[in-house]
Order: structure tokens, then C-alpha cells, then sequence
């Protein structure tokens, strides 16, 4: 009987205890939908490998400005590709976002 009771006693100290929800990286957190955002389309030509696109999204998403890079067809092709950049403003400014990109491209022609 006494075994019982323990092992309810700890039973119950286990579902006591809480736990904390896991949390998201703060650069997975949803930016305010009133947060401020800008967009640049460009016409990129990337260096030619396999999964260029890839490469260069992972490579983009480490600015925490950045919030969104859609890719116009075709895709799978590395030269002369039309890409949209969503950012937030108040994360990053369009002068380091544009060197960042100028530095994985080969050749950036802004087109708007």
C-alpha cells in the first residue's frame, strides 16, 4: 500500500511539474502583419551549380530583414532569373540588403 501511494505521489508531482512550450528562433517569429515591408525585383544570373536557387535563398534568409524571395519560372535554371525580395524595413535597409544579394549573385539588374 505504501508503494502505491508513492508511486502516485510522484505520479502527480510529474504531471505538477510544467513544462514550457517550445518556443520558435526569434528568426522563425511571424513578423506584425502592420510591420512595415518593402520589395525589390531584380534579374539575377547565379553562379552555375546544382540547386543554385537553393543555395542562394538559404544564403538571403540569414538577414532577419528578410521576409519572402519568390522565384519566377523557370525554375531550376541559374541565369537570368526575375526574383522578388520581401523585407521587413525596420530590420534591414535596401543598401546592405542589395550588397548582401550582390555578393551571391553574379550579375543583379534591379528592374523595379
Amino acid at each position: 500500500m505504501l508503494l502505491v501511494a508513492l508511486g502516485l505521489t510522484l505520479a502527480g508531482a510529474g504531471c505538477a511539474t510544467a513544462t514550457p512550450a517550445p518556443t520558435a528562433p526569434a528568426h522563425d517569429t511571424p513578423a506584425p502583419a502592420g510591420e512595415p515591408r518593402a520589395e525589390i525585383e531584380l534579374r539575377l544570373s547565379l553562379a552555375q551549380r546544382e540547386r543554385c536557387e537553393e543555395t542562394f535563398d538559404l544564403e538571403l534568409y540569414r538577414e532577419r530583414g528578410v521576409e519572402q524571395i519568390a522565384w519566377q519560372e523557370p525554375h531550376g535554371v541559374c541565369q537570368d532569373r526575375v526574383v522578388t525580395v520581401r523585407y521587413l524595413t525596420s530590420r534591414i535597409e535596401r543598401g546592405p540588403l542589395m550588397d548582401h544579394i550582390r555578393r551571391l549573385a553574379v550579375k543583379v539588374e534591379e528592374l523595379k
